[in-house]
């Protein structure tokens, strides 16, 4: 999931995940500074700096067996 700040000022985003029909629980994996982050569940909150961009990998963590 790429998550972007189109405006000239730093944000905090929350992305709610179950408008993407994401009902689980996740691991989050920053793929760009390749470290995890806190699960989450219901909803990804992140905070982004001016034309900041974060891009993460999801994974189910009931699929994954944890």
């Amino acid at each position: 999931m790429a998550v972007f700040n189109r405006f000239e000022k730093e944000t905090d985003i929350q992305v709610d995940l179950a408008s993407l029909n994401l009902t689980d629980a996740y691991k989050v994996r920053d793929l760009w500074r390749c470290a995890d982050e806190a699960p989450a569940k219901g909803k990804l909150s992140m905070h982004l700096g001016r034309h900041g961009v974060k891009f993460v990998k999801l994974s189910s963590i009931t699929q994954a067996g944890m």
